[in-house]
């Protein structure tokens, strides 16, 4: 028998990862609209790929849409960046959870956890 190391025995053995994309999600509504981004409510059309994505699986989440050519025409793709590095980092129950994010070829998402109830905005203005 033929001693392959891990890696090349995952690629024999294993089916590549596909990426999240819009398809593996259904959009149940929209929830919140910004200059920038609108977010929908949204739920895993396959659990594998909901059990690949987020560790503690869920019903509902949020995804973020955000519009690339809006931020490049006013220069400020950095701070999507920043963003998303932020998100990614915090681990805190008072901050929204990132999942993961994907692009298409104008837009960028991120899928974050769902809080229902008011927005920031909302909850602010009283």
């Amino acid at each position: 028998m033929t001693n392959f190391p891990d890696d090349e025995l995952n690629q024999v053995i294993l089916p590549k990862k596909r990426k999240l994309s819009l398809s593996d999600l259904r959009c149940e509504k929209k929830i919140g609209v910004g200059a920038y981004s609108n977010v929908y409510q949204v739920q895993f059309v396959d659990y594998e790929m909901e059990r690949r994505v987020v560790k503690d699986v869920k019903k509902l989440y949020a995804l973020k849409e955000i519009d690339q050519k809006k931020f490049i025409r006013d220069d400020r793709m950095k701070e999507v960046f920043i963003e998303k590095r932020v998100l990614s980092d915090l681990d805190h129950p008072s901050i929204i959870k990132f999942h993961e994010s994907f692009a298409s070829p104008h837009k960028l998402y991120f899928l974050l956890e769902h809080c229902p109830g008011k927005s920031l905005h909302e909850f602010l203005a009283n």
